[in-house]
């Protein structure tokens, strides 16, 4: 069970215009009564800027169609050195990649410092905002959690339970006011298929959500075949 140690109706979440924090946005709205929400978009030059932060943008105004919601929308821009290209993640694979690819492709397409940045930034506007708490929907699938302390070592470390804790830790010391990051997927260890029934549960608009690394949609990346299989196979979204 997810719940908000936050009494207020507030709510800062990174937005991204996927899946996981779109089903995010609408659980805090419909299942924790947040009202006013503040969304945080990171732009770090990624190739599906222009399609994620028009979904980001879209997935607020269908929830406000829905239950009148009063919402902010703050893009972030990171780094200027911060880009991410286009990877071949071996696109003529129609399978969903070994852990030892999966790992591979995590960190020659890791942006440095992104998810660090984009929660700090949602922790601090929480703390403007005077709210206890900021949402961000990070997860581990389920077949890489044997492997977390691995995959710490080897892999991007910034999705990790080890690393909501360190980020807590700085906010301690950065802020005026205590904010804590809240990542309930990961704490939860849901995976893909638990968020999408979740979403499923919620009315979450999967149309209005993107997951491809590219733009247009590639279909054979990673993320194009998790989604393929969770959604577009279930009938749930077009693509």
């Amino acid at each position: 069970m997810i719940i908000s140690y936050d009494k207020s109706d507030k709510a800062v979440l990174v937005l991204s215009g996927g899946l996981d924090s779109c089903v995010m946005l609408y659980y805090l709205v419909k299942r924790l009564d947040k009202k006013n929400i503040e969304a945080i978009f990171l732009n770090y030059n990624q190739i599906n800027l222009g399609i994620t932060r028009d979904y980001a943008q879209k997935q607020l105004e269908e929830m406000n169609k829905e239950i009148r919601i009063q919402y902010t929308f703050y893009e972030i821009q990171s780094f200027p050195w911060h880009k991410l290209g286009f990877y071949d993640e071996k696109l003529e694979s129609h399978q969903l990649y070994s852990l030892e690819e999966s790992l591979e492709i995590k960190k020659k397409t890791f942006v440095s410092g992104r998810n660090s940045l984009i929660a700090l930034s949602a922790m601090s506007r929480a703390d403007v905002s005077g709210v206890g708490e900021a949402w961000m929907s990070v997860q581990i699938d389920p077949p890489e959690w044997p492997n977390v302390q691995s995959f710490l070592v080897r892999g991007p470390k910034d999705i990790t339970p080890q690393w909501v804790d360190r980020a807590n830790l700085l906010g301690e010391v950065s802020f005026q006011n205590l904010v804590r990051l809240r990542t309930p997927f990961l704490d939860l260890r849901w995976g893909k298929e638990d968020i999408v029934e979740l979403g499923t549960e919620l009315g979450v608009p999967f149309n209005l959500t993107y997951s491809c690394r590219y733009h247009p949609v590639c279909g054979k990346c990673e993320q194009c075949l998790i989604r393929n299989r969770y959604i577009v196979d279930k009938g749930l979204a077009d693509k």
